[in-house]
């Protein structure tokens, strides 16, 4: 299994330098949304490697909003305030 560092959260001394091959996640939840850790808060991460997002929010009922069919079994609906996708990166 890959472990990711979040390099704009890891001390300086420890963050990949350009030439290593280090897998890393950078946040990018706009920053007056921006929490403490073990807040439990909405955020949003990009993993590069894989040119994903890893998305923290509440996990949704998908029949509440008529959206069951579309979430497929290894799945789930999450909600997230707007600006957390709107305002990404700023």
């Amino acid at each position: 299994m890959t472990e990711y560092k979040i390099k704009n959260l890891t001390p300086k001394k420890m963050q990949c330098g350009y030439a290593a091959i280090c897998p890393a996640i950078y946040e990018i939840t706009p920053k007056d949304m921006k929490c403490g850790p073990a807040l439990g808060c909405n955020g949003i991460y990009e993993n590069k490697e894989e040119s994903k997002y890893l998305i923290i929010g509440k996990i949704a009922d998908a029949k509440k909003f008529g959206l069951e069919k579309k979430v497929g079994k290894d799945e789930i609906l999450i909600e997230v305030d707007k600006r957390l996708i709107d305002e990404k990166g700023k």
